[in-house]
């Protein structure tokens, strides 16, 4: 493949090795409290979008940029939708399971798919939403309603997000062994 999108130097701007990488270093330069899941939910949530958008283009096969920088009059991709996700993830061998990723990413937070990862997660308060759902209210709608919300859910979800982010290395090693050139 000659898109330097693959190139698994980590020094390669704008590949798919590279935003990998950036990932982590992006987190680490933010010094994370452990015991602040609130205070970090919005940085493990972006970090779990870049990371789902690497993986759905890797999996595609898609030039990074289509993802991340688009140029004038090149299409860009849309929102994340939950199944390629996990299309993407299984492509990667599953080091995640389904219902963490729903948690995560999955947007309307209704229907019979919401209501069945519901039924089988415990431990839950009532009114459950998503991580994407709760970004998506304190990014567009900032206030305390939407905060408090983040702040409750927090605990819950900034687990499985730290667990996704977690993958970033089997990714890595996996990225090196199908687009290594040679």
């Amino acid at each position: 493949m000659n898109d330097p999108s693959f190139d698994i130097h980590p020094r390669t701007k704008g590949s798919y090795r590279r935003r990998l990488d950036d990932i982590e270093r992006a987190l680490k330069n933010l010094n994370l409290e452990p015991s602040s899941s609130s205070g970090s939910f919005l940085y493990y949530y972006f970090a779990s979008e870049k990371l789902a958008r690497l993986l759905i283009g890797i999996n595609k096969r898609r030039p990074a940029s289509y993802y991340f920088e688009p140029s004038d009059g090149q299409k860009r991709a849309g929102g994340l939708r939950t199944s390629e996700v996990i299309s993407a993830v299984a492509y990667f061998g599953r080091p995640i399971c389904d219902d963490d990723l729903f948690w995560i990413f999955h947007w309307t937070c209704a229907g019979p798919e919401w209501e069945a990862l519901v039924r089988r997660s415990v431990d839950l308060k009532p009114k459950v939403l998503s991580a994407r759902k709760l970004r998506d209210r304190i990014v567009h709608d900032f206030g305390p309603t939407h905060a408090l919300q983040v702040a409750e859910h927090a605990e819950f979800l900034v687990p499985k997000m730290k667990k996704f982010i977690g993958c970033i290395d089997l990714v890595r090693t996996q990225l090196a062994e199908k687009f290594a050139r040679g």
